[in-house]
């Protein structure tokens, strides 16, 4: 595998698209700020060759392999980095500050988004993050001791 950054898309958008997804933004953006005075987080990843910038709702899940990681997006995106996970989460937390408590790290490889936990299967191994609005879902397989602690952790936050 190279070195640095690629991209990786199964997802095609066209141009009308991609208006449309800027202008959506916004959109949020202003109704944010307009009824609850607040900013949107963005989490501004770089390397030598690129930066993206997202706004950390859009991030689904953050998986590694060695020393690379990739960010997974709602729209179905993946940007990979020559950095570890742990790298990734610093920046998340010097980034997002308070609000990076809402990614949380699954076993050894995976950080996620909380806000998107739809199912946590410890027999099947499988954690399902879904968002209802669009009907994107992700399967990802994590170990059961993973699982376990998490669900834990979902389970605790609800009482």
């Amino acid at each position: 595998m190279k070195k640095g950054f690629h991209k990786k898309s199964k997802m095609r958008i066209t141009l009308s698209e991609q208006k449309f997804l800027l202008l959506f933004d916004t959109i949020i953006e202003t109704h944010l700020m307009n009824t609850f005075n607040v900013m949107p987080n963005y989490l501004t990843v770089s390397n030598n060759t690129i930066l993206v910038r997202v706004l950390d709702t859009g991030i689904v899940y953050i998986s590694s392999d060695g020393s690379y990681t990739t960010m997974k997006l709602i729209n179905g995106e993946e940007y990979t980095f020559s950095f570890n996970l742990s790298a990734f989460e610093k920046i998340i937390e010097q980034q997002l500050k308070d609000h990076a408590s809402i990614f949380i790290r699954v076993g050894r490889s995976l950080v996620i988004n909380s806000n998107f936990i739809y199912v946590i299967n410890i027999n099947k191994q499988e954690l399902i993050l879904a968002d209802t609005k669009t009907s994107a879902k992700f399967i990802l397989h994590v170990s059961k001791e993973a699982l376990k602690v998490l669900k834990s952790l979902v389970e605790k936050s609800i009482i």
